[in-house]
């Protein structure tokens, strides 16, 4: 009696086994990354927006799609959202570190308006007040980077978005 149940069960486990591989064949494709869209499709740099004036000057900051097919991207935590959520820029004046004074966030889950669209070939940017998030009221020269996420070694944009860094850090001197 123990022999057949031991063999129903290996049956049982067996079937369960197999259907779980066929069902996983008929996952829908559009939510997985392809193979194509990696770190060296997604691109993302820093540049100095041309703006005349006192201060600090604008950081525009931009994602490159170099894929063929358009990629989503999860704005939070990254300067693509209208307003900073993180510290994600490290700014230099005169080799000493500013801190960051822009909120911290906590979320649930992404909705779909969390997200942009990169098109294919294209290029999306956001232009950032850096001295909104960081004190820049002093004269002084200063560098920003970007800080990307670092995950098992690879840059990432956010939690989930490998990226490439074209332009890294920026120099600017603000005068008295």
């Amino acid at each position: 009696m123990n022999a057949v149940r031991s063999v129903a069960r290996v049956l049982v486990l067996s079937l369960l086994a197999g259907t779980a591989c066929s069902a996983s064949d008929k996952l829908p494709q559009e939510d997985v990354m392809p193979a194509e869209i990696g770190q060296q499709t997604l691109q993302a740099g820093i540049e100095l927006a041309t703006a005349a004036g006192e201060g600090p000057p604008p950081i525009v900051f931009h994602v490159s799609n170099h894929a063929s097919q358009a990629v989503d991207i999860l704005t939070w935590n990254t300067p693509l959202e209208k307003e900073l959520s993180a510290d994600v820029f490290v700014v230099v004046r005169d080799g000493k570190t500013m801190e960051y004074l822009g909120r911290m966030v906590k979320r649930g889950s992404p909705q779909p308006h969390d997200y942009v669209t990169v098109p294919a070939g294209g290029r999306v940017d956001a232009t950032v007040d850096i001295g909104q998030y960081y004190d820049m009221s002093e004269p002084g020269d200063y560098s920003i980077s970007y800080r990307p996420y670092l995950v098992d070694g690879l840059m990432q944009l956010n939690q989930e978005t490998p990226i490439a860094m074209k332009k890294a850090t920026l120099s600017f001197t603000i005068k008295e």
